[in-house]
């Protein structure tokens, strides 16, 4: 493999003000091409809105809404700023630049798996892999309170409005894959002792022993982050679903969840994410609870608020980002 050393460093650091500007030209020009796809869905949420505006009541409920967008993320910087103490310890400051401008990578990359570049682009070059091993392990917790969030919700639902023959099995299989998240996030120090003879993966293994640094008492904190984030997106999913429907009620509240969920488990592999976020939406919503227009309306303006506005503040950061070693 050609490794790039020492002075020839310097060749390309010339080249990084420009690299940077193509980065962030193409995300603003993803982004807006993602939304201007959903054009008509677009019109038809300002047309909604519009409505909305004799209604004091709903508009606060908007304002709200806006005003947890940077809870949320506060709360995610946190939690990846608390994870990273056991590698490297950086400023908070610095750990809010990284996390929103991965958010702006993560949105031109499927699944938004670039927000592992952008976070890491604010660490020193040596501490760059290890940092995404504790990013990995931080994104585990949400993960996995999004998936057993969404497993219960999903037994709850199929218990309560349906009525088939295996639904049991399913309720079973749902239990299962909570039982299995949970270890996996408890226990996860246990990839540190795997063994491997090659030396490529032995040396990646090597790393994993960062693992082993986190106790019960940072798993706990993270733990507490993440469902305090989750928190936070149901809060905002559900006054969304009130605000557009004026229902509120059991059925809605667990609409949230099981969107999030299904949302996380079925893998995007367009851009940004929403057309498949508004397919997944719309088959929930006709699976029992009827509100389409509703269930796109929230899961757009959610994606909005919570995506596409970090995002685009975060390509400023990119440009205090450090793409090469000193």
């Amino acid at each position: 493999m050609i490794q790039i050393k020492g002075k020839h460093w310097n060749s390309l650091k010339k080249y990084s003000p420009i690299l940077k500007l193509i980065v962030a030209i193409c995300i603003l020009a993803l982004t807006f091409r993602i939304l201007l796809g959903q054009e008509q869905e677009i019109q038809d949420l300002k047309n909604s809105l519009n409505n909305l505006k004799a209604n004091n009541i709903k508009k606060l409920a908007l304002l709200f809404v806006v005003f947890l967008m940077p809870v949320n993320w506060l709360l995610e910087t946190k939690r990846w700023h608390f994870a990273l103490k056991r590698v490297k310890s950086i400023s908070f400051g610095k750990a809010f630049m990284g996390t929103i401008c991965g958010a702006s990578i993560g949105i031109i990359m499927p699944n938004r798996t670039g927000q592992f570049i952008g976070r890491i682009m604010f660490l020193p070059f040596g501490y760059r892999i290890k940092g995404i091993i504790a990013s990995i392990f931080a994104g585990l917790a949400q993960l996995s309170i999004t998936i057993i969030a969404g497993a219960s919700a999903l037994s709850i639902v199929s218990y309560l409005y349906f009525d088939f023959d295996f639904k049991y099995y399913l309720i079973g299989f749902n239990l299962l894959i909570i039982l299995f998240f949970a270890f996996l996030f408890l226990k996860i120090d246990l990839f540190a002792n795997l063994k491997a003879k090659n030396l490529k993966i032995k040396k990646f293994l090597k790393i994993l022993k960062i693992l082993k640094l986190y106790n019960k008492r940072d798993k706990l904190i993270i733990t507490i982050l993440s469902v305090l984030r989750y928190s936070v997106f149901l809060i905002q999913f559900a006054i969304l679903i009130w605000v557009f429907s004026n229902s509120f009620n059991f059925k809605t509240i667990l609409f949230a969840p099981l969107s999030f969920y299904f949302n996380t488990i079925i893998p995007s592999f367009t851009f940004g994410e929403l057309g498949m976020r508004e397919i997944i939406n719309l088959q929930i919503s006709n699976a029992y609870l009827n509100m389409n227009t509703t269930a796109v309306f929230a899961g757009l303006l959610l994606w909005i608020i919570n995506v596409f506005i970090p995002s685009i503040f975060g390509v400023f950061f990119i440009f205090r980002a450090k793409l090469f070693p000193k």
